[in-house]
């Protein structure tokens, strides 16, 4: 009890940083870019969802996702074995070594 009161101010806060930044960073998908300065320009607009389906953003969403679900598999494949021996096998000094590691 004693030490969720004591992490939950810092992680209150990190959570506000993270959604604020997140919700920052989705208002500006709905402003547009001038396209001879590069300014933004702060006029609602649905034009780069529309972009998303022009060539080549699907084919890049794809590849996109595919990589993910190859580097998830590929970490779950390595992770898991080397978690088992933690739990089960290695002595509390090779342990302290293996999660610092």
């Amino acid at each position: 009890m004693r030490l969720g009161l004591l992490l939950a101010p810092p992680g209150a806060w990190l959570i506000v940083v993270y959604l604020g930044s997140l919700l920052l960073f989705f208002s500006n998908a709905f402003w547009q870019r001038d396209e001879f300065t590069g300014r933004i320009i702060q006029e609602f607009t649905l034009e780069n969802f529309a972009q998303l389906v022009d060539a080549p953003y699907p084919e890049i969403t794809l590849r996109t996702v595919a990589m993910a679900i190859a580097v998830t598999v590929t970490c779950a494949i390595v992770a898991f074995p080397i978690a088992f021996y933690m739990a089960r096998v290695a002595s509390a000094r090779m342990r302290a070594f293996l999660v610092v590691a």
